[in-house]
């Protein structure tokens, strides 16, 4: 999720009115950026820490959880990158995976603060490789989890042998990727109206949403 959609003056402004999927190949010159203003973050950590302090008798509660993580990337040529991931206090590997982009899905909003992206990535088990990280990414992060889903503020300073960079990422994901992948071949076998895969999908998008709407001003 970001906040601005990179545009430079070179390219022609995006005559949309209403939320609208970026083509792959378009021409507009166009990068997305997982980043938001620090005071953007601070409105969703607010808004967040409200859901959690009103919970309701009897209903699924929004999980709250404080972490704090260093990444070690490791290039292994071909562009294929382990990530090594430590809790910084006591610098125990958490995990250890070799990660690969499937697709992305770009989204403006035009009426919004916010543009987003759906992200689909291959994440698996890898050992962890011997010698010095190529670059490192210590993460601050506050976790929201409710049923199905998890929200994730993190705050990341990230090093690449350089000055250190600060961003500030929201972002939304399956809590249970498997469980979605489980459904999808049973797509139209269960009855009428009967689709858990595509109301997982539809209420993921809909969280998405309601990030968006509720975005700072």
């Amino acid at each position: 999720m970001q906040y601005v959609l990179y545009q430079p003056l070179r390219a022609p402004p995006l005559n949309t009115v209403a939320a609208a999927v970026m083509p792959p190949n378009s021409p507009i010159d166009t990068r997305f950026e997982s980043n938001m203003p620090q005071q953007a973050h601070r409105h969703y950590n607010g808004l967040l820490n409200r859901l959690v302090a009103q919970a309701v008798p009897g209903q699924p509660r929004v999980k709250y959880s404080h972490t704090k993580l260093v990444d070690e990337f490791y290039g292994e040529g071909h562009g294929e990158k382990t990530r090594v991931t430590r809790d910084e206090k006591t610098g125990q590997v958490t995990a250890s995976v070799r990660k690969k982009r499937i697709a992305n899905l770009d989204v403006h909003s035009p009426k919004q603060n916010v543009d987003w992206r759906i992200s689909i990535n291959l994440e698996e088990p890898a050992p962890s490789p011997n010698g010095q990280p190529a670059h490192t990414r210590r993460k601050d992060r506050i976790s929201y989890t409710h049923q199905a889903f998890k929200i994730d503020l993190t705050q990341v300073t990230s090093s690449h042998g350089g000055p250190n960079q600060l961003l500030h990422e929201l972002e939304v994901e399956f809590v249970n990727a498997a469980e979605l992948l489980r459904y999808r071949p049973l797509r139209g076998q269960l009855g009428p109206g009967v689709n858990p895969f595509d109301d997982l999908v539809r209420v993921f998008v809909n969280n998405v949403r309601i990030m968006v709407r509720n975005s700072a001003p």
